[in-house]
C-alpha cells in the first residue's frame, strides 16, 4: 500500500497566505451561525498589522467593527537592560508614579535596582495580519471580539480546532499522512499544531473529530 506523503508549507507560502486570508471562523453571538473575523491589511515600516478588524455573520449578516487606532492610549513604560543578570526589562509604571522622568526600577529577574528613564508611549490594540486564537481550557476564541471558534471540539480534555475550512482541510491532510516532510525552512504551518494531535496513537480519533467538523 502506497504511503500518504505530506509536505508542510511555510506561513508565507501561497497555501499559508490563502489560509491566513480566510480569516477566523467564529460562532455568531446573535444566531450561532458561522461568522468570519478578518483584518484589513495596513503596512507600517517593516511590519504588517491590521488597523481595522471586522466581524460578519454569513447567516444573519450581523456585523461588528474594531478600529485599533480608536483604542490607542498613553502608557508610562520603563525599558532598560539589567547589567547584573543581562536580561531586558519592560515594565508598565503605575499611575501613582507618573510624573517622574527617572525611577529606580527593581529587576523582576534578579532584584537589582536600576535607575531608568521613563518613556511615555502610545499603545493600542494592534494586530499582526494573521489569525490569532486565545486558548483557555476547552475554549478557543479569536483575540479581537472574543467569540468562540466555529470549528471547535475536544479530545481528552484538550481543544481541537481549525481557524477556517482551508485550515481544517490542511490539518486533515497533515495528520492523516503516513510520512510528513518539513518545509524548506523553519516555521511551517504544522509548527502550531498541538503535539497531542500529531501523535500516531491519537491519529484516527483526531481525524474523526476533524471530519465531523467539516460537516458543519
Amino acid at each position: 500500500m502506497k504511503k500518504r506523503v505530506f509536505t508542510d508549507e511555510n506561513y508565507d507560502s501561497a497555501v499559508g497566505n490563502e489560509i491566513l486570508d480566510g480569516g477566523i471562523c467564529v460562532a455568531c453571538p446573535k444566531c450561532g451561525g458561522m461568522g468570519v473575523v478578518k483584518g484589513e491589511e495596513r503596512h507600517e515600516k517593516y511590519w504588517v498589522y491590521c488597523k481595522i478588524v471586522r466581524f460578519k455573520c454569513t447567516s444573519c449578516y450581523h456585523s461588528e467593527k474594531y478600529d485599533s487606532e480608536e483604542n490607542v492610549h498613553k502608557v508610562h513604560r520603563a525599558r532598560t537592560f539589567c547589567e547584573k543578570c543581562e536580561k531586558h526589562i519592560s515594565l508598565v509604571i503605575d499611575k501613582s508614579q507618573h510624573g517622574h522622568k527617572v525611577l529606580n526600577i527593581v529587576c523582576p529577574h534578579c532584584g537589582a535596582i536600576i535607575p531608568t528613564k521613563i518613556q511615555i508611549v502610545e499603545q493600542g490594540k494592534g494586530y499582526m495580519y494573521q489569525p490569532s486564537v486565545n486558548l483557555r481550557g476547552l475554549s478557543a476564541t479569536d483575540n479581537t471580539f472574543g467569540y468562540e471558534l466555529y470549528f471547535l471540539s475536544a479530545y481528552k480534555g484538550r481543544p481541537v480546532f481549525a481557524t477556517n475550512r482551508l485550515h481544517l482541510q490542511y490539518l486533515i491532510d497533515y495528520i492523516g499522512a503516513d510520512l510528513r516532510k518539513k518545509p524548506y525552512r523553519l516555521g511551517g504551518i504544522s509548527r502550531r499544531v498541538p503535539g497531542f494531535m500529531k501523535l500516531a496513537k491519537n491519529r484516527e480519533e483526531i481525524l474523526r473529530i476533524l471530519r465531523r467538523l467539516q460537516e458543519k
